[in-house]
């Protein structure tokens, strides 16, 4: 599933304990999604938190727990509308070597970038059948003597503005998606359950704890991201 979404009660919990439900769950794989879950809390809250050093020594026993890797430094700045309210969080986590990755790492490295990049806007990505590529070495496959480039396809279902739950990305596993873009997945190192998708504008839009894209009057909405307004890359 490359969905998730946060309920209501959840996102009313006070911000530590919401902090130590994250540092918990099983469905948040990496520290990229327990930046974006912080991200939406503060949205739905309508408040201003200050990650103070003893936070931001929690945050790092929490990663370092969880065995996650750093942030690449392309991630940030996270933005999201209202972005005073996220800068005033995570100005303290990019200067942080434990937390962001101040250099490309190829070791290390979590973001992976559409190589048939598109350039998105309204309802190119929720409404149109599309192969996105992604070519992906997993650190495991360091000699690969398969024909073509390791990687993966998502595939996009199309959705309607009358049925607009019709929409899905799913992990491509059919030989002919891989053999028409020459490129060829390791099914036993590259599963949809360890992928979170993310937007990026200009600056990385976190909206992926908002499950599907959905319509409302005609217009495409991810979370509080009105698609129509904005050219996008995943």
């Amino acid at each position: 599933n490359l969905f998730h979404s946060l309920e209501a009660c959840i996102l009313k919990l006070p911000f530590d304990g919401f902090l130590g439900m994250l540092a918990d769950s099983l469905t948040v794989k990496n520290l990229m999604m327990f930046a974006e879950a912080i991200c939406v809390w503060l949205r739905e809250n309508i408040t201003t938190i200050e990650c103070t050093p003893d936070m931001l020594q929690k945050i790092i026993s929490i990663k370092q727990a969880r065995s996650w890797n750093a942030i690449p430094k392309q991630c940030f700045p996270i933005h999201a509308l209202n972005s005073s309210r996220f800068e005033a969080f995570f100005k303290t986590w990019r200067p942080c070597d434990d937390l962001v990755l101040t250099e490309d790492n190829h070791k290390h490295l979590q973001l992976v970038e559409c190589h048939n990049l598109q350039d998105f806007q309204g309802n190119k990505l929720t409404e149109e059948h599309l192969d996105l590529i992604f070519y992906f070495k997993h650190p495991e496959t360091a000699v690969c003597s398969r024909p073509g480039k390791c990687g993966f396809v998502l595939k996009t279902t199309p959705g309607t503005k009358q049925n607009p739950a019709l929409f899905d990305i799913q992990l491509s596993i059919d030989p002919n998606d891989y053999t028409d873009h020459e490129i060829h997945l390791h099914e036993d190192l590259v599963s949809a359950g360890n992928m979170h998708l993310m937007l990026k504008y200009y600056v990385t839009l976190p909206v992926s704890w908002y499950n599907k894209p959905m319509c409302l009057n005609g217009i495409w909405k991810w979370g509080p991201l009105d698609l129509n307004h904005y050219h996008y890359n995943i």
